[in-house]
């Protein structure tokens, strides 16, 4: 696990520090190319209260459907948002649960 004096998170404070429109750019060609294309995926949000449940539910939806959820490193790039989302997609790839 990369702690908070790793390159990565080092480089991605260094991208919040700097104005948003410098990056925008960057990510307009993709929203346009692959936005459309999952405009309308439906969200899952799971609230509840503790020992209530929401660890199984969760699990079952990880395992169940193809997800993609927030992560540490989503937050790190939070400026760029579907390239953030890609990043922590493809370090999670090979991930396997152990519950």
């Amino acid at each position: 696990m990369a702690g908070r004096s790793s390159v990565t998170v080092r480089l991605a404070r260094y991208i919040q520090a700097l104005p948003l429109w410098l990056f925008r750019f960057v990510e307009w060609p993709f929203v346009n190319l692959f936005g459309k294309q999952h405009g309308n995926t439906p969200a899952i949000f799971v609230l509840a209260l503790p020992r209530s449940g929401s660890t199984v539910t969760y699990q079952s939806i990880c395992h169940g459907l193809t997800v993609n959820y927030l992560s540490n490193l989503w937050h790190l790039f939070y400026q760029l948002p579907l390239i953030g989302g890609w990043l922590s997609a493809l370090k999670a790839r090979h991930h396997r649960s152990d519950f």
